[in-house]
């Protein structure tokens, strides 16, 4: 491990949810809950790889390892020189044997519950202060499950969707785009002179040529039939044949953005906004987590500046590579990085002017405003709340032996107190470390809320609200 740097051992892990989260993870402080079990060994090994250093382990149910306490002594040895083998920096785990040897549960960044046979309730009974997520994992035989309990919304910054957003504003251009539009004499042009403009160039010639002619209904159907009728057919002479008109028809979808920005900022000020003014007043502004605290600002001020601006939302994604000149494309980025820039300097001096102890860094704010259309709430279940439901996981978290049939697969197994399997507690443990760095990153969307595993076929059975 000596003389390997950060961004070798974190190579793959920072190309994923970049340094910003890798260095929320080093930050991090986790509470283990639970006896010595190979399902914590496999979580804390997962959690050190991923750069976590930081540990307070809550020994509860001593019998579950049938041995005598000298013996419980020597695994968390064991286990503290393991993981210290895994980084050459220190392991920190601290172990405490009374709940009351923790003072204040919400300095942690997340706590984890492994097959400790108390319920979440029982267990912070005694706790004055919100307590950070909480993660709830128990295995047994083939099985297992695992549940998110949220005291608190959890926002998620950047969902990482497959696809990427382009967002160009075709149809809704700013002063700059406008111009650099207009300065652009499509018709009659040669195809090679033609072909070095980005498709959106294309596009929006389009979309100006069709409003000019009173076209009623513009979509996307109407911009393509466009695109051979009036750019290929009386525009430009075998338009066709270039790889920019190829690109515009593939992506003519992209042209109409402003009914969906519409409709989402009805959606925010109709439903968003409520629910967070109403969730401050439940929490009385005492955050947990203080990303979730920074997010909720960013929200409701974000709102406000739309309203107060008319300048609709953020400018989303980043343009990706285009078939055309590349001195062209140059300039159409840099128009559409100085208006994100412009941007994000306004709502940001509209943040510091609202409040001075909220400190939201410049890089938070632009993943914020990068994914503001993908904008992810989970909420905690309300008391009595439920949707969906398990026989499995029923028969999961009962304390006497039973039985369960899946009629689908026609087996059954036995004691669902047998211990359960090495690779069941591998895969779960796995499973307890990405949901993890989902909430310690706000990055990814977690379960919501109960993940019931059957690993006698090697599926999941259901995700359900319990």
């Amino acid at each position: 491990m000596q003389g390997i740097n950060q961004l070798s051992l974190y190579d793959r892990q920072l190309r994923i949810w970049g340094t910003w989260g890798q260095v929320l993870l080093e930050k991090a402080h986790i509470c283990l809950i639970g006896p010595e079990t190979a399902l914590l060994q496999e979580t804390v090994k997962h959690l050190v790889l991923l750069g976590i250093s930081n540990f307070t382990w809550l020994y509860l149910n001593r019998d579950y390892i049938k041995s005598k306490s000298s013996s419980s002594e020597l695994l968390f040895k064991d286990l503290v020189d393991e993981m210290s083998q895994l980084r050459s920096e220190e392991i920190r785990i601290r172990r405490v044997s009374s709940r009351q040897d923790i003072k204040d549960y919400s300095n942690f960044s997340a706590i984890i519950v492994l097959n400790n046979n108390d319920k979440v309730d029982t267990i912070f009974h005694h706790s004055q202060t919100k307590l950070p997520p909480i993660l709830t994992v128990q295995t047994a035989g083939f099985y297992g499950f695992l549940k998110l309990t949220l005291s608190e919304p959890h926002f998620v910054l950047d969902p990482h969707n497959e696809y990427q957003q382009v967002d160009l504003r075709l149809d809704q251009p700013w002063r700059a785009l406008k111009d650099y539009m207009d300065d652009i004499k499509m018709k009659g042009m040669d195809i090679d002179d033609a072909a070095k403009y980005p498709y959106p160039v294309i596009l929006a010639k389009m979309l100006q040529e069709l409003i000019r002619r009173n076209t009623s209904s513009i979509n996307t159907t109407v911009i393509k039939d466009s695109l051979e009728k009036i750019y290929c057919s009386e525009w430009v002479h075998r338009g066709y044949e270039s790889m920019n008109y190829l690109e515009a028809q593939r992506f003519a979808f992209r042209t109409i953005t402003k009914p969906e920005h519409d409709q989402f900022i009805k959606t925010l000020n109709e439903q968003v906004y409520p629910y967070l003014i109403t969730q401050m007043g439940v929490l009385k502004d005492k955050w947990c987590d203080p990303m979730n605290r920074k997010i909720w600002y960013l929200i409701t001020t974000l709102i406000k500046f739309i309203e107060e601006t008319e300048m609709g939302l953020p400018l989303q994604g980043d343009l990706p590579d285009m078939e055309c000149d590349n001195s062209e494309y140059q300039k159409f980025k840099a128009i559409y990085d100085i208006q994100r820039s412009h941007y994000l300097d306004l709502l940001e001096h509209k943040l510091h002017q609202n409040s001075t102890n909220e400190l939201i860094d410049r890089q938070v704010l632009e993943i914020f405003s990068k994914n503001i259309l993908d904008l992810t709430i989970i909420k905690p279940l309300e008391n009595g709340e439920t949707a969906g439901s398990s026989e499995l996981y029923k028969v999961l978290t009962q304390n006497h032996d039973c039985r369960y049939d899946i009629q689908a697969q026609k087996h059954k197994f036995h004691k669902i107190s047998e211990p359960s399997l090495f690779c069941v507690d591998v895969f779960l443990a796995g499973l307890v470390a990405q949901e993890t760095i989902k909430l310690i990153t706000h990055q990814f969307v977690p379960i919501n809320n109960t993940f019931v595993y059957d690993g006698y076929d090697g599926t999941f059975t259901e995700i359900i609200k319990v």
